[in-house]
């Protein structure tokens, strides 16, 4: 999109003897003064807050761009690039609707241009800072996926907030009545995301453009909940899988570990198979008896496999992606004793009644818990020895009036803080009409929440976050001094 930018003033120290048209972009050097011929706002596309400034050189030589927030002096944002006669620099994570001051450099000449940001899509959430201790918060910008469930269009999209929960990047990803979304960031400005009812595994760059677009699970069915790009470059994803038994058809499961660029399928768990070993099952006609919403890949005596989360269930089991058996159980029913801070047994009414995005650490499974509209909500860590059969409930945590019984997440951020997602999923059963979605980071020793941002419309929801080093993206001086 062509920018509609006003360019304020244009002033620099060149003493140029040839001019813009007597250049190209393959000439020589024509001139050793390096002076600037022309700078230009070539493009600025608010929805991804991206700007891109061109500059044309009489000789080769590398620029270099600082843009600054002419409001707050301290948001300076830079770029740079190579040895040439014509560039193109690119920025990432303006504010939108705001004037930057933007000075560009080369080996002996500066020409500064003032600009204003367009105007970002007016889907975009309002976001509200509860709380805020800048110096005990992790780590700068939290990627989100957010739906507006009963929006018209529901539009479900990627968001980057910024600390002040000002949003620095938006991607939109599709419609739909779905918003669980599974997102990561890559770095070198790239984001991997996919589940949410259909959304392949992909990858888009900070510009908005798709870099790679994967396959479709190869059992026909749908991406659902989570995928995941592991280090290894393989692809994890959980999707639906049409299954059947004696009542008739209804909605299963399967987890595949896909070649990320090749496609092809490494292993595949078939919850068909489980269901006809006897190790799932359903006692009525419902149509989506186990929902898994989670996998997380682990290493044990039994080799490589893989957790997934049974909301429907409530339960945690270990599967062997070899055979697509269970070989263990976390839950009520499961093979596994609940013991509390003291060692002692507890009653196993008081395992989670419904899980969301567990994290595995160690021996440490962290856990989002859904609990009930009556129980409410908590963050759960257990302690596993696999060996004996044990989970030591090792920590917990919780607030007054916390009931989400649908979405949420919970990543350990390092330095006994978290991040946790409190998903409001407005219109689904259960759902106390009065909560909103909320982010907040925690530290767990002193359990202060040293950081929170509120959505306050009822309809904005929310999956999954994860919190992003102010340094990895945006080249941004307020979040990486």
């Amino acid at each position: 999109m062509v920018a509609a930018l006003l360019v304020l003033a244009c002033t620099g120290n060149g003493t140029d003897t040839v001019t813009d048209d007597d250049v190209t972009c393959d000439h020589g050097d024509v001139n050793q003064d390096f002076g600037f011929l022309g700078v230009d706002v070539v493009t600025d596309n608010p929805s991804v807050h991206h700007l891109t400034l061109s500059a044309k050189l009489s000789a080769s030589a590398p620029v270099d761009v600082v843009c600054t927030l002419d409001s707050d002096p301290s948001e300076v944002h830079r770029a740079s690039s190579d040895d040439e006669l014509c560039h193109e620099l690119d920025l990432y994570g303006l504010l939108g609707d705001r004037d930057y001051t933007c000075v560009l450099t080369s080996l002996t000449a500066t020409e500064e241009v003032r600009v204003r940001t367009g105007t970002p899509p007016d889907t975009l959430p309002d976001v509200e800072v509860d709380e805020h201790d800048e110096d005990r918060r992790i780590g700068a910008y939290t990627l989100v996926t957010h739906l507006e469930k009963l929006a018209e269009p529901n539009q479900l999209k990627l968001l980057i907030l910024d600390p002040e929960g000002r949003v620095r990047w938006s991607h939109f990803v599709t419609s739909g009545n779905s918003g669980d979304l599974c997102a990561g960031y890559l770095g070198d400005g790239r984001i991997f995301y996919g589940g949410a009812g259909g959304v392949v595994p992909t990858i888009v760059k900070l510009s908005g453009t798709t870099e790679w677009v994967g396959p479709s699970p190869s059992t026909a069915g749908k991406p659902h909940h989570h995928v995941e790009l592991l280090d290894s470059g393989d692809v994890l994803m959980l999707s639906t899988l049409d299954n059947t038994d004696g009542l008739g058809d209804f909605t299963g499961f399967a987890v595949e570990q896909v070649d990320l660029y090749a496609g092809t399928v490494r292993w595949t768990v078939n919850s068909q198979l489980t269901l006809e070993a006897g190790q799932l099952g359903r006692t009525d006609e419902d149509r989506d008896p186990w929902h898994p919403n989670a996998l997380v890949p682990i290493s044990d005596e039994n080799g490589d496999g893989v957790l997934v989360s049974l909301y429907g269930q409530r339960e945690i089991v270990r599967m062997d992606p070899d055979t697509s058996m269970i070989l263990w159980r976390l839950g009520r029913d499961g093979d596994f004793t609940l013991l509390d801070a003291a060692g002692d047994e507890l009653d196993p009414s008081e395992w989670f009644r419904g899980t969301h995005a567990p994290e595995l650490n160690g021996d440490t499974l962290l856990v989002y818990d859904n609990g009930t509209p009556t129980k409410g909500s908590r963050i759960v860590a257990y302690t596993l020895d696999i060996d004996a059969r044990t989970a030591w409930e090792s920590w917990s945590w919780t607030e007054e009036g916390w009931a989400e019984p649908i979405w949420g997440d919970v990543d350990d951020l390092g330095n006994d803080h978290l991040l946790i997602t409190r998903g409001h999923c407005d219109g689904c059963a259960g759902v106390n009409t009065e909560s909103r979605s909320e982010i907040l980071e925690l530290d767990r020793a002193t359990e202060d929440v040293v950081w929170r941002v509120r959505f306050p419309h009822f309809d904005d929801g929310l999956y999954r976050a994860e919190r992003i080093d102010g340094c990895a993206l945006f080249a941004n001086e307020k979040y990486c001094p």
